[in-house]
């Protein structure tokens, strides 16, 4: 006989008031709606401009015209100090909106991001009502909803607001992954999310590594060596396959190879990244902090809080779902974070993989120590403490929203670099 697998419980969100989905509701509608009202934009940046001339030529011309573009970067040497040719899962999205839209401006960018960033306020609800309840759901729109960061990117022709786009899905795949239904299919659905962020931009080489090295543990710990080595192969052929489509697409690899050295050596000797890009952990700090204080710090220290439980073997068993939704969502801030802070160039752009998760991990904290210290305290008193938080995170939302307005709209700062926020120009 074939084992039956344990019924999955119900997820919270099927045992959440109706209330609570009502304001949820209504979050996400003022997150759209605030996304949408700061859509324009005066001028673009030279990164905004330069992926808009690539996803034109893209629109007019086809894949074909990719390596046209790749020659002419590498042949032109005062376009090294702008991106590559070579993100061509960004490009390729902003040619075909181009298409729809029949608006080959960088406004087909913009729009793309700010898609994006609805939807990674959509996943941000799902997963909080999913795996750690619905007021875990409601604090995490919260900080997500009047994000200086995200409402930043989301009206921009940047390719970082659809990164962490498809870094969010492929989360949502891997935790799926791991509920024991459709396996396979939601393994694969990871992979290719994760495969797709290579696309995007070169950090989704790190996102596709910890997805594989995510799916393989789990394939270990469930059906032992074998399938671990099989899911390994899936993830290094998920990245050939990737890479292979930029080689190819792009003329070839010594073409390829060539732009990337030439944006490299050109980046030391720029006089942008020297000045305003590069620093240590305290250059994201500091930015974090200037932006978005409350779930920075809140998330950062959820995740090492996770990090250290599980180096001391204090695992909720309690609560699978929450603890594997955790264990993965600290994993990829501790991970990428790491990264960020060792690569040699800063920006707070480059964290947006992180962003949503630091809201969940910061909600999660909230609701895990409220749930601690419920059965010491009176159902008035925490009625009181309940009503009290709620209010200090609408004052604090409320704030966030007049630093976007503040720094991005009314002093017009073009990009998220630390000291220009601090010069506050």
């Amino acid at each position: 006989m074939v084992p039956r697998s344990k019924p999955r419980p119900a997820p919270p969100a099927a045992r959440a008031p109706a209330a609570l989905h009502l304001v949820v509701g209504v979050l996400l509608t003022i997150g759209m709606v605030l996304r949408i009202m700061a859509f324009p934009v005066g001028a673009r940046t030279p990164d905004e401009q330069v992926y808009t001339f690539y996803a034109q030529g893209l629109s007019h011309g086809g894949f074909g015209a990719l390596p046209e573009l790749m020659q002419e970067y590498v042949g032109r040497p005062q376009l090294h100090v702008l991106p590559p040719p070579i993100r061509l899962g960004h490009y390729g999205l902003m040619a075909g909106l181009m298409s729809v839209t029949g608006n080959a401006s960088a406004e087909a960018g913009a729009l793309l991001s700010t898609l994006s960033s609805c939807l990674i306020l959509v996943l941000v609800a799902w997963l909080g009502f999913a795996y750690f309840g619905p007021w875990a759901a409601l604090l995490a729109l919260g900080f997500a909803v009047p994000s200086p960061v995200d409402l930043a990117l989301a009206r921009r022709a940047w390719g970082d607001e659809l990164l962490a786009l498809v870094t969010l899905a492929a989360l949502v795949a891997f935790l799926e992954h791991g509920d024991g239904s459709r396996r396979t299919v939601w393994a694969l659905a990871c992979l290719f999310l994760a495969a797709y962020s290579v696309m995007v931009k070169e950090t989704g080489i790190l996102i596709l590594a910890m997805a594989t090295l995510g799916l393989t543990v789990a394939a270990w710990r469930a059906s032992g060596p074998r399938a671990a080595v099989a899911m390994l192969g899936a993830g290094v052929i998920a990245g050939l396959l990737a890479i292979g489509t930029l080689v190819l697409a792009g003329g070839g690899a010594s073409l390829v190879r060539s732009a990337l050295s030439a944006a490299s050596t050109a980046a030391r000797s720029n006089p942008y990244v020297l000045r305003y890009q590069t620093g240590g952990i305290v250059y994201y700090a500091r930015g974090l902090v200037l932006l978005e204080p409350v779930p920075a710090v809140l998330g950062a220290a959820s995740a090492l809080l996770v990090a250290g439980l599980w180096l001391r073997g204090r695992i909720d068993v309690a609560r699978p779902r929450e603890q594997r939704a955790l264990s993965a969502l600290a994993a990829l801030v501790l991970g990428l974070g790491t990264a960020a802070v060792l690569y040699p160039q800063k920006n707070l752009r480059f964290l947006s993989p992180l962003y949503a998760s630091l809201d969940l991990l910061a909600a999660a904290l909230i609701v895990r120590a409220t749930r601690a210290a419920a059965p010491r305290l009176s159902p008035r008193v925490l009625r009181i403490t309940a009503s009290a938080g709620l209010l200090v995170l609408v004052l604090s939302g409320v704030v966030e929203h007049g630093r976007f307005v503040e720094y991005f709209v009314r002093r017009g700062i073009p990009d998220l670099v630390t000291p220009r926020l601090v010069e506050g120009r």
